[in-house]
């Protein structure tokens, strides 16, 4: 008789985990990536803290959420970027934390960035909704997707890195917040749509 193999295949299909970095928003993300999937996403979510439990390589995407703490060093952001076999897409902190991650450059404008805004895309104006007080000011080695000219809190013009992605892995960050709708959403479901037809 054949000896069965012990290792369970990888079930095909989309599975997205999401990394709760403390984000007021957790429960409209999880219905936004649930509703653009139509119900047919495997969702799990998981504290920071907690991250090491799962078997990243499992997923097809992991989603960082947004934070109001400043977590850039913190190992377990690390260990994600590092043990991801998919993709992965950061949002406002999330973003942030990519951006340090590949040399970028996080910066305290002093004041907050609350609500609907315009951003510039590579097609043209955005809008997108915001709600951060920090900002990657330059992006490492990422490619800058869109961007956006903001008054820090001593009335200076600062450029503002809203989305980037790595040149060679599915590494992406937005700066907005999708959970809002407006045009990071729309750039989250672009993500999350390249990366369901590859798992399919």
């Amino acid at each position: 008789m054949a000896r069965k193999n012990s290792k369970t295949p990888r079930k095909a299909g989309k599975k997205v985990l999401i990394v709760n970095n403390g984000t007021q928003y957790m429960q409209e993300l999880h219905r936004k990536i649930s509703e653009h999937a139509g119900g047919k996403a495997d969702i799990d979510t998981v504290h920071v803290s907690d991250v090491k439990s799962k078997s990243l390589s499992d997923y097809d995407a992991v989603i960082l959420s947004g934070s109001s703490k400043r977590r850039y060093n913190d190992p377990n952001l690390k260990y994600v970027l590092d043990n991801s076999k998919g993709a992965v897409i950061g949002i406002c902190h999330g973003h942030q934390a990519i951006s340090h991650y590949y040399g970028g450059k996080v910066e305290d404008l002093g004041t907050y960035q609350r609500g609907y805004k315009n951003i510039k895309t590579k097609s043209g104006e955005a809008k997108v909704f915001k709600n951060h007080r920090y900002a990657v000011t330059h992006p490492g080695s990422l490619e800058v997707l869109a961007e956006s000219s903001v008054q820090d809190a001593k009335g200076k013009q600062r450029r503002v890195i809203e989305a980037v992605k790595h040149p060679n892995k599915p590494h992406y960050g937005i700066q907005g917040h999708p959970e809002k709708g407006g045009h990071a959403q729309e750039m989250l479901y672009s993500i999350l749509s390249r990366i369901y037809q590859k798992a399919a």
